[in-house]
């Protein structure tokens, strides 16, 4: 059996644990949120998006460099998904897709 005597910080949820009451707000859904959870989110977002929009973990960003950087990777990724699609609904006989005029061109 343990000797040590059981304190606040023993019960508390790992997440809050070493937060100070005055840095805890109940959020939109009643649940105990930290308050600095938009910082701290936007810090883990930026973390994922270096090397777009000249992010990169050795220099100082703005929120909007991170909002900028993830948008770029967003419209990527909607490029990728109409290629996944062009090829995929590619009719046998279609040479290429003509992008400009949104159809396939066929082999003569």
């Amino acid at each position: 059996m343990n000797k040590r005597q059981v304190t606040e910080r023993d019960i508390r949820l790992p997440q809050f644990r070493d937060a100070q009451l005055d840095d805890l707000e109940f959020d939109g859904t009643g649940e105990v949120a930290r308050k600095d959870r938009f910082q701290t989110s936007m810090c883990k977002i930026q973390g994922m998006l270096h090397g777009v929009n000249g992010l990169s973990p050795r220099t100082s960003w703005t929120c909007e460099q991170v909002v900028e950087a993830l948008s770029i990777k967003l419209r990527l990724i909607e490029r990728l998904e109409k290629l996944i699609c062009i090829d995929r609904f590619a009719p046998e006989d279609a040479e290429f897709y003509h992008f400009d005029n949104q159809c396939y061109v066929k082999k003569n």
